[in-house]
């Protein structure tokens, strides 16, 4: 063999040689990203369960909020999720949904109270906040760690020294406007304008009770509208028939179509309103002052009247039907009365409105002033931070009522 064969033979052995050892490196790295890519393969679908769990842990956790509410008003306006207990059954809640679910086959994953944050959830800015006075929102921590259930074993990471993982996954349920009316429920056939809300939430109190006029519609604090429901045309007969109870509302959620109907009532319809507004309120300990919207009226005792009722002269009590006094006069005698009720919000800025118009949620109102047919004088304000007692649900535009039956926020 000549010189020139012997190094060219060399050579490629030496070029083979290095090739083997090239071809094992390789081999060996591509096992290892393979072994660590089904690990981490498995830790995604274990975040997935654990994910999951939160999710399901947080709506159970706030649902037992919305149930835990006071059907009072007022009493939810003070009500304390620590103070009354309420905390500890939520904590239960959660804990028995998580403990019925598994994540990385490990049956039964525990929740410790101290992963369970209850609080208010801002839906402007997105964020969570801790709090115990009217809470809104369940923040729910679920865990494969070393605090809780204990990391997850490798199946071939641990090659590269990885013995196991961490995973921790968030979620957080909230009450928010009510999105759904069930059949029956909308007494009122009326609706406020989105716009109303609108102006009066760059306020410093926002538009939490505030007074809004119904009737007249030329008042400068009406900006609302009557409706027959999903029922066209609208018109006063159909709007006395509602208010009669002949014709009840199907299931309504945000987004239904209602037909409006702009001016004021008829003196037999406003008559029609005057008895439903007897009928389904209730006397108070006084009447309504918009000007001192601190001091609201509370429901009077079984069998008692609050505040009696004047004429302006002043010293002739009012009557239901309302009548002018002396021996043609059989009514009863009217005292401060209130009829809590729920009504639409409808998506347009007019506040005279006519035809067919979205529904974009519902509000809490309190009727509290409903004059006689000769001046169709109605007034309420609106009621902030309520919680609806049925089982209604949330998802809606906040208008100041909340449903019950939460939904993922984040």
């Amino acid at each position: 063999m000549t010189d020139t064969r012997k190094k060219l033979f060399n050579t490629l052995r030496n070029e083979g040689g290095a090739v083997i050892i090239l071809v094992a490196v390789s081999l060996v790295m591509l096992a290892g990203m393979t072994a660590l890519a089904v690990d981490l393969s498995y830790r995604h679908v274990v975040r997935n369960e654990l994910q999951n769990i939160a999710d399901a842990a947080a709506l159970a956790g706030a649902r037992q909020l919305g149930v835990l509410y006071p059907d009072s008003y007022q009493d939810q306006q003070n009500y304390d999720v620590v103070a009354t207990g309420g905390r500890d059954q939520i904590v239960g809640v959660i804990q028995q949904t998580a403990d019925k679910n598994q994540a990385g086959a490990k049956l039964g994953i525990s929740i410790p109270s101290g992963d369970i944050h209850i609080g208010l959830w801002d839906f402007s800015t997105r964020t969570f906040t801790e709090a115990s006075l009217q809470p809104d929102a369940v923040k729910v921590i679920a865990r494969r760690d070393d605090t809780a259930n204990s990391p997850i074993g490798t199946f071939f990471a641990s090659v590269f020294g990885i013995d196991s993982m961490s995973i921790v996954a968030e979620a957080t349920a909230a009450l928010s406007g009510q999105s759904t009316a069930e059949p029956g429920e909308l007494e009122l056939p009326i609706g406020i304008s989105k716009s109303w809300f609108d102006e009066h939430a760059g306020d410093g109190d926002d538009y939490c009770g505030k007074t809004i006029k119904f009737s007249p519609s030329t008042d400068p604090d009406a900006c609302a509208g009557w409706n027959t429901f999903d029922d066209d045309p609208a018109n006063d007969n159909k709007v006395r028939d509602i208010l009669d109870g002949i014709i009840t509302n199907n299931e309504t959620t945000a987004d239904s179509i209602f037909e409006y109907i702009n001016g004021d009532l008829s003196a037999n319809t406003f008559e029609a309103l005057m008895t439903a507004f007897q009928v389904k309120g209730h006397d108070v300990t006084f009447q309504y002052d918009p000007n001192n919207p601190q001091a609201i009226p509370q429901p009077v005792a079984a069998g008692e009247h609050g505040e009696p009722l004047y004429d302006t002269d002043g010293t002739t009590q009012l009557q239901y039907p309302p009548c002018q006094g002396g021996s043609g006069c059989t009514g009863e005698l009217r005292y401060s009365h209130e009829w809590p009720t729920t009504v639409t919000v409808y998506d347009s800025d007019d506040c005279t409105p006519n035809g067919s118009i979205r529904v974009a949620g519902f509000a809490q109102v309190v009727v509290y002033d409903v004059g006689a047919p000769s001046n169709k004088t109605v007034a309420a304000r609106i009621e902030c931070d309520y919680v609806d007692s049925e089982p209604t649900r949330g998802g809606g535009g906040n208008y100041g009522k909340k449903g019950s039956i939460p939904g993922l926020v984040d």
